[in-house]
């Protein structure tokens, strides 16, 4: 019994640790074939098929029941999501990260030049993104209107930001804009 006990759980560290590995080499060959990477919802892609594959390798040792490898690759997917979210996408989107990346590389930052090449050139990027990730679509005008998925996910996280108190930026944002 200890023998099967210790072999499951060294197969549940082993289907973690080829997890991450499997996800950084997948999130490594879509940022470098995509022309144009959208590294949050494919990482989150990458991650399905990242569980589905050690799930597959998993079930294939015969070490747990059908119940248990659910559960296990639920926490595999879990813990993808917080590497997507806190790793690759804040490494992508952050402008803090940009910051302290920059400054360490160059060991000085002039602030005034950091903030003119971020403001235009990233909120660019991320206007792209949200067309090409279908949140908003170009409208008449120049203006850029909401899709239903853009209108689903506010029903679904600001209720969310409005009690945890992380709206507060977008509050702020919101102000200046109506003004």
């Amino acid at each position: 019994m200890y023998q099967e006990n210790k072999r499951k759980v060294f197969a549940f560290i082993r289907g973690g640790v080829l997890s991450i590995l499997f996800y950084f080499i997948l999130i490594g060959i879509y940022t470098r074939c995509s022309d144009d990477p959208i590294i949050f919802f494919a990482s989150l892609l990458i991650a399905v098929i990242v569980i589905v594959i050690n799930g597959f390798l998993l079930w294939r040792s015969r070490l747990f029941d059908f119940f248990t490898l659910s559960m296990i690759c639920l926490v595999y997917f879990m813990g993808l999501i917080v590497l997507t979210t806190y790793g690759p996408t804040f490494i992508d989107r952050s402008i803090s990260y940009h910051i302290a990346f920059y400054a360490a590389d160059e060991e000085k930052i002039d602030i005034d030049e950091m903030r003119e090449s971020f403001s235009k050139d990233i909120f660019d990027k991320r206007i792209h993104d949200a067309v090409e990730t279908g949140f908003i679509k170009e409208g008449t005008d120049g203006y850029y209107i909401p899709t239903w998925k853009a209108k689903v996910m506010t029903g679904i996280l600001k209720p969310i930001g409005k009690i945890t108190g992380s709206l507060q930026t977008y509050e702020e944002l919101r102000e200046t804009l109506t003004k």
